[in-house]
């Protein structure tokens, strides 16, 4: 897991990789019970690091753009409890799909800063 932060853009390059690799989850994601549910699990905590080191490195910049990286760490921590909670796949899948939505909002805003 730790590769997979440390190999992070910094930037909209992070939530580019981050869009890419939330795609990759939802389009993996079969309902395959509690293989697929480790293997969601242990995604889903690296997408959160990834979210959540953004959210510390733009600490300095805006604080819009810090929160805006919070708020999506914050809806990945969701996931992941909802997931260790009980494993339902249209929830999950529902959520993933969410988190998608979210994270391409955010590279609106970002495209729109740049």
């Amino acid at each position: 897991m730790d590769h997979i932060c440390q190999t992070m853009e910094k930037g909209r390059g992070g939530l580019r990789k981050i869009a890419q690799r939330t795609a990759k989850i939802r389009k993996r994601f079969d309902g395959d019970t509690q293989k697929v549910r480790s293997n969601l699990i242990f995604q889903l905590q690296a997408l959160f690091e990834m979210a959540q080191e953004q959210a510390l490195a733009s600490s300095g910049r805006k604080g819009k753009r810090q929160q805006e990286w919070a708020r999506i760490a914050a809806y990945i921590s969701q996931i992941l409890a909802n997931i260790a909670r009980g494993f339902d796949n249209a929830k999950v899948s529902a959520e993933l799909e969410e988190l998608e939505k979210l994270i391409h909002e955010q590279r609106g805003k970002e495209n729109k800063r740049a």
